[in-house]
């Protein structure tokens, strides 16, 4: 069901066991907007059947934070213009290119292109992996943008994170999505953490003046008390 955080602002809520992140929904008098794209295309029509419960619009815009597959590959299912990082697009463009069947998914996992958790996620979000679409963005985006959609104007920044290099960073209505740019590095540091991207991590939130923040795989939460959470993963380091 989705869930209402602000007047603007809405999430469809993670799903641990299935690794479906949040998908976030932002409701202008112009546009609608959905911050990022899910897991499949099953992942879509959940999402799209939860907001027109709600008597909402489908979203015409879908923005992406980064490129792992949980908030990438129902991409070929959103409704209307989709939105992204230079450095998301290149991942995808390169993924696109991959073959789904058992012999080339095992083979990514002998050379590391894949990782076992999310290998494990992919194959029990699809019974067929053979129908994966990877699909690329309609527009690209490095730095800094926004967007009215009326009523809610949408900051759009694209940063190094923890997490991954191309995060995209999404502010909108006193609400901060992140995507997974606050998690630990599963691909190239086997989920840890480089402390000098996580320090500079916590610096960029603290600058920011959201009131909440949304992040892919937890309940929002105040931003500063994110920010505390990240501080007490940095003393550990």
């Amino acid at each position: 069901m989705l869930q209402q955080l602000t007047e603007r602002v809405w999430y469809l809520p993670h799903d641990e066991p299935s690794d479906r992140p949040v998908l976030t929904y932002i409701e202008g008098d112009q546009l609608s907007v959905a911050v990022d794209a899910g897991a499949s295309p099953a992942h879509v029509r959940e999402f799209y059947t939860a907001i027109t419960d709600q008597r909402l619009p489908i979203p015409e815009i879908t923005i992406l934070t980064h490129w792992h597959w949980d908030h990438s590959f129902g991409l070929c299912a959103v409704n209307g213009f989709t939105m992204a990082s230079k450095k998301t697009a290149a991942r995808l463009k390169e993924m696109a290119d991959w073959q789904w069947t058992p012999e080339a998914m095992e083979e990514r996992l002998r050379s590391g292109a894949e990782i076992p958790f999310c290998h494990e996620h992919i194959c029990l979000e699809y019974r067929r992996p053979e129908w994966i679409q990877v699909t690329q963005p309609d527009m690209t985006l490095e730095g800094e943008g926004t967007m009215d959609i009326g009523g809610v104007t949408i900051a759009c920044e694209t940063c190094d994170s923890p997490h991954s290099r191309d995060a995209l960073l999404v502010g909108a209505d006193d609400c901060l999505i992140i995507g997974d740019a606050g998690y630990e590095d599963f691909y190239e540091l086997d989920r840890q953490y480089d402390k000098t991207r996580l320090a500079a991590f916590i610096e960029r939130l603290k600058g920011r003046p959201e009131k909440w923040l949304i992040a892919g795989h937890e309940k929002p939460l105040p931003l500063q008390e994110f920010i505390a959470n990240l501080e007490s993963i940095y003393k550990e380091l």
